[in-house]
């Protein structure tokens, strides 16, 4: 959300300082200032990229790491295309259990008379860009990506809300019961939701299993009060492993067991291989070969039987049902 906001319409911010500079709306050490605030802002990025690029030798790729990671193909994406679209629509919904939306249609049609023209445009264009940003982005968590345009919604709510306030005692009443109602509903809504989805036979089907959650109450309950399925995993998964065991894992579930491992003191004869660390022994991807002949007669374990949460070379000898939490890989 905040990158978002401070990288995309960074031009808009640039064109509207720089007309309010010639219109000597403000001093022109404002630009100035403004500039360096930016900078110290994103400062340790820059350093960073900075450093990135003296150690690579490439300058190029240091801003191309920066502004895409892995990930420029989806961020310059032009079409409205992805294979996650349905659960990020039903998602990005849940943000509209209240009267955000028709406040903010209300918004924008007063909102050249209540702030006027120049201010009207600047929004306008932020909002543009940021919605537009969010609708092409094809990402399985693409839903977390529309915070930006819910800001900016929630700006145009705010002045189609002083519209109505202003334009009678009639719509004040409207205007103030839309606003308890979008405070009251929500909570209640998303409460129930887990509930009311199991009476209607509705359920959510997932490629990769994942022990012990609640999948209903993860994904449509906001708050993760006692959600504890990553930890009671790694409990299960840490007791379940045999001596002296090597158990792979994708970065979802790395972590969890890594930080389980630290914080409880559990299993220090086991070696976890995978997330975005470098590896005690050949990588699996890169060396199969290299790799059993490294761990030995030591027992094997994955997290998961299916792609990409398996690596490729280990599918093939993944024993069939876990027990309970973790597959045994037959080495070859």
């Amino acid at each position: 959300c905040v990158h978002n906001f401070a990288l995309l319409p960074l031009p808009v911010y640039v064109a509207v300082a720089v007309v309010l500079v010639a219109r000597k709306r403000l001093p022109s050490s404002s630009l100035a200032a403004a500039a360096a605030a930016w900078i110290l802002g994103a400062g340790l990025y820059i350093t960073m990229t900075v450093e990135l690029a003296i150690v690579g030798g490439d300058a190029f790729a240091a801003v191309r790491s920066a502004l895409f990671g892995r990930y420029a193909g989806q961020v310059l994406n032009v079409a409205v295309s992805s294979t996650h679209w349905k659960a990020n629509v039903a998602l990005s919904a849940m943000n509209f259990v209240n009267f955000l939306l028709p406040l903010a249609v209300i918004g924008w049609i007063r909102m050249r008379r209540r702030i006027g023209g120049a201010a009207a445009v600047t929004l306008g264009a932020i909002t543009a860009i940021e919605l537009l940003f969010f609708i092409r982005y094809p990402v399985p968590d693409q839903f977390t990506f529309m915070l930006p345009s819910l800001a900016m919604l929630a700006t145009a709510a705010a002045v189609g809300i002083a519209a109505l306030y202003d334009a009678s005692r009639r719509w004040r009443t409207v205007a103030i019961t839309a606003c308890i109602c979008s405070i009251l509903v929500p909570p209640a809504f998303f409460a129930a939701a887990p509930s009311f989805a199991r009476a209607a036979g509705f359920d959510i089907k997932r490629k990769r299993r994942l022990p012990f959650r609640d999948e209903l109450r993860y994904w449509l309950v906001p708050w993760k009060h006692n959600e504890d399925s990553a930890e009671m995993f790694a409990v299960s998964a840490f007791e379940q492993a045999d001596p002296d065991a090597v158990i792979v894992a994708a970065a979802t579930s790395y972590y969890p067991l890594a930080v389980v491992r630290k914080t409880h003191g559990l299993r220090t004869d086991i070696t976890l291989l995978g997330g975005h660390e470098r590896w005690s022994v050949p990588n699996v991807v890169e060396e199969p070969g290299a790799f059993f002949r490294a761990i030995g007669d030591r027992p094997l374990y994955v997290v998961s039987n299916v792609r990409p949460y398996c690596p490729e070379a280990l599918l093939p000898y993944v024993a069939g049902k876990p027990s309970p939490v973790l597959y045994r890989v037959l080495k070859p």
